[in-house]
């Protein structure tokens, strides 16, 4: 495990998207060009949400400051590519669509909510590395009470920016400064989006599917 840790958030993301694509071009070779980018984006979004959690789930307090200060990040760059996650999200169900006509139905309609889901978590997963690297690297250090001593794991981090995602809002965490306020109102925001529109329609599209 301790082999992962020195793993930066754009190598874990460069990682996942060689995969995706190797795993979307042969699946392109053995069926079609619809089912590669469709299994392409899943794996994509399935090896960036797993590799993400073992490296950063097992960090003690000390080794989630160090790793959050070490990345270099680009807030437009970053908050340009957490919006691109959803529009993969919608590429995907269209890519269902295609493949159903194509006879695929069902099977299509699970890798798509496969697909969606896993672009869900991948969102909340690159917030949490962008929400530590501000509590530890911002000009205003520190700014989320999480009501215990002592410095904060990357396990607090995926807590909170889940509960961001599945609440659209904050729930016993405490937003001290208008840094991370900012951050917060963008990822509930962008949940929200995400929440309402790609997943119902992702939901009604299915159903037409199965019915």
């Amino acid at each position: 495990m301790r082999r992962l840790l020195p793993l930066s958030a754009h190598v874990r993301l460069l990682y996942s998207l060689v995969l995706g694509i190797l795993v979307g071009f042969f699946t392109t070779l053995g069926v079609n060009v619809s089912w590669g980018v469709l299994v392409g984006l899943t794996v994509v979004a399935l090896a960036f949400v797993v590799l993400n959690w073992l490296v950063l789930w097992p960090m003690d307090p000390d080794q989630t400051q160090r790793h959050a200060m070490r990345e270099r990040y680009n807030p437009v760059l970053e908050e340009l590519l957490i919006t691109i996650v959803a529009v993969i999200s919608m590429v995907g169900l269209v890519m269902v669509m295609v493949i159903d006509d194509s006879g695929y139905g069902s099977l299509a309609a699970l890798v798509g909510l496969a697909g969606v889901f896993l672009a869900w978590a991948m969102l909340h997963v690159m917030y949490t590395t962008q929400y530590a690297h501000v509590y530890f690297s911002g000009h205003e250090s520190g700014g989320l009470d999480f009501g215990k001593p002592g410095k904060p794991r990357y396990i607090d981090f995926l807590y909170f920016s889940f509960m961001v995602g599945m609440t659209y809002g904050t729930t016993d965490v405490g937003v001290l400064t208008t840094t991370l306020r900012a951050f917060v109102l963008r990822h509930g925001l962008l949940s929200f989006v995400f929440g309402t529109v790609i997943l119902a329609t992702g939901v009604s599209l299915v159903s037409g599917i199965f019915t």
